[in-house]
């Protein structure tokens, strides 16, 4: 059973699973689960492939290294994975899931296809049922592996309820459209045909309501020949409703609007709107990117490094800054004028804008340039008296 598939299952339940795949196979109204489905999964992909291009970075004694630790993560986490592979693959399961759990084994890492959990309290819980790539692994420790939680509450739940009523009034939408442009027509049969057609009356008309008519519909051009005593007289084709078709394009980007909320996502971006992209994937890495990469720094951190040595600063930092327009550079001239004035030290600048601090007496001087002396300063510095 695939990620996708699994999330199926928890989001309408295991019995219901294998009729919805079957209904987006062939079945019964597709399109409407096709819609909400490909809201997901663009916004599964965007977040994917975002922090499958973040770096992470690690540091000993509070000085960037790239030993065994860096080498893992930023490229070959396991022998089947590339980083990038197995990142996306964290993220679509903690976002189908909710929920995802990496483990360790001979040295490598690797996302866990199924688990469990028996929670003890303040004791350790343990994690059971651990399949790697359909392999069984044995129970693990909270301490051993590294678990990520997306919400305290489920939200798929909820996000099936909404988006399954904006799919009703697209149904109702749809299906009106296609009422008001569709062939109608009234077909007269006098009482003189019945009685030349005698006992095959039933059937030709039975051939004539279920298949010629659709032939002749269904054609650009056609020619419908009639027995005599058949009449047929086309009725007047309604024009077709601009307004349902724009009922139908709202609903749809309500869909997409939800589905944004629930996922962090700018909604413009799931639509795939192009104006102000720099705001709206600023506002992507703010809310959804970032707060992934603090999970994993905070949980790869406090499991694999501890405390004692992030005490002596070993640790790893998720840096989401590739991701980004401009990033840091756009923001080079803001970060002139706030050392400039005094207001901020070198230090607690790379520290607002993630970077390792540096430590040193320099770095943690408040500087002010000439700009905001005094003007009796400037004026005996030019060699010209106060006044």
């Amino acid at each position: 059973m695939g990620f996708f598939t699994r999330w199926l299952s928890g989001l309408f339940g295991s019995e219901a699973t294998e009729k919805i795949e079957s209904e987006i196979g062939g079945g019964r109204d597709p399109d409407m689960l096709a819609l909400k489905m490909l809201a997901i999964q663009t916004a599964v992909g965007y977040i994917a492939a975002a922090v499958g291009q973040c770096d992470f970075r690690t540091f000993q004694k509070s000085e960037e290294f790239k030993g065994k630790e860096h080498f893992l993560w930023n490229y070959s986490p396991n022998p089947n994975q590339n980083s990038t592979q197995f990142l996306q693959d964290w993220a679509e399961v903690l976002l189908y899931n909710n929920e995802a759990l990496i483990v360790e084994e001979n040295g490598s890492l690797y996302v866990a296809d199924m688990f469990g959990v028996v929670e003890s309290g303040t004791q350790k819980d343990v994690y059971t049922g651990i399949t790697v790539r359909g392999k069984a692994l044995k129970n693990r420790s909270a301490d051993d592996v590294l678990y990520f939680r997306l919400n305290n509450d489920d939200v798929q739940p909820l996000l099936a309820e909404t988006c399954g009523q904006y799919e009703e009034i697209i149904k109702a939408a749809i299906e009106s459209y296609e009422k008001s442009s569709a062939d109608k027509g009234i077909l007269s049969i006098n009482s003189v045909a019945r009685g030349k057609l005698g006992d095959n009356y039933e059937k030709i008309k039975a051939d004539l309501l279920n298949r010629r008519f659709r032939d002749f519909f269904g054609k650009k051009s056609s020619v419908l020949p009639l027995y005599d005593g058949f009449t047929y007289t086309p009725h007047t084709r309604n024009v077709r409703n601009v307004s349902e078709l724009n009922d139908v394009k709202s609903m749809a980007d309500e869909i997409y609007n939800r589905v944004g909320q629930a996922f962090r996502i700018p909604p413009a971006m799931l639509r795939g709107e192009t104006a102000n992209a720099a705001d709206v994937t600023e506002n992507f890495i703010k809310f959804s990117v970032c707060p992934l990469c603090n999970m994993l720094q905070e949980e790869i951190t406090r499991k694999r490094y501890g405390e004692q040595a992030w005490m002596k600063g070993n640790y790893l930092m998720v840096d989401p800054s590739n991701v980004e327009i401009g990033g840091v550079f756009d923001a080079a001239a803001k970060i002139d004028k706030l050392i400039s004035c005094g207001v901020f030290s070198i230090d607690e600048i790379r520290g607002k804008i993630g970077e390792p601090l540096l430590g040193t007496p320099e770095a943690q001087t408040h500087y002010i340039t000439k700009n905001y002396a005094e003007i009796q300063e400037v004026g005996k510095e030019n060699g010209e008296g106060s006044k």
